[in-house]
Formats: C-alpha cells, sequence, structure tokens
C-alpha cells in the first residue's frame, strides 16, 4: 500500500510528503507509514478537504528514537509554526494543523530539515 512505498522511498529514515486528507485519515497513514518504515520519522503535511482552507500535520517518531531523545513535537513545531497553529506535546506522535493552506510547502520543507536535524542530533 501507500505507506509501504513511501517508507520504501524515505531519505535517510525520514519520509516527509504532503498529502491532502482529513485528519484522522492523515494519521492513520503517518502511522502506517511510521510502521512500515522500522525506524524514523514521519511527516505528513496538507490541506484538509472538501475546502482546503484549513491545513494538517502529523509527525510520528519511531519508538527508538523516541527513547534516544527525539520529539515529535520538537520536530513539528516549526511545520506547525508556519501553518499558523500548533501541535500537541506527545513525543510519539503529534497532530495539528492551522489556517494558512498558502504555506504548505513552507511547513513541509520546515519539518523536513527538523526531521533531519533531529536525527543528525542524536548521531554524536
Amino acid at each position: 500500500g501507500e505507506a509501504g512505498e513511501l517508507a520504501a522511498a524515505a531519505a535517510d529514515r525520514v519520509v516527509a510528503v504532503r498529502r491532502d486528507l482529513a485528519g484522522d485519515d492523515l494519521r492513520r497513514l503517518a502511522l502506517a507509514t511510521r510502521d512500515a518504515l522500522g525506524s524514523g520519522i514521519v511527516a505528513v503535511v496538507g490541506t484538509v478537504p472538501p475546502e482546503h482552507e484549513k491545513t494538517a500535520l502529523v509527525v510520528a517518531v519511531s519508538a527508538d528514537l523516541v527513547a534516544q531523545g527525539c520529539s515529535a513535537a520538537a520536530v513539528a513545531r516549526p511545520a506547525a509554526a508556519a501553518l499558523g497553529g500548533g501541535t500537541s506535546k506527545d513525543p510519539n506522535l503529534v497532530q495539528g494543523g492551522g489556517k494558512n493552506p498558502a504555506a504548505v510547502a513552507d511547513a513541509l520543507a520546515a519539518v523536513t530539515a527538523s526531521a533531519q536535524a533531529a536525527l543528525d542530533g542524536l548521531a554524536g
């Protein structure tokens, strides 16, 4: 399925993609992709159908990385800010969004960079 394909295409244990889905579907996709990835960070961002006036963001971090101090909340923070919203504080999975659909591309770039930085921070 899509989650397996996304996991297979991961770059350095990071999957960051745009999908325009409702929040629950976005969360399911992020979790399935994280599970298929095994170890890594998955971020999915997009606009919420059918109006596409709101944005949604989900970041999921594998348990091994959480145990090393990686936090989904920290990874998601820059992207959530770009979208004009916030997220929860959970280290494993955060879901959030905002009301700035024009910023989805910026949010995707921000979350990709923060995910990579989080992994780089663990390497030492």
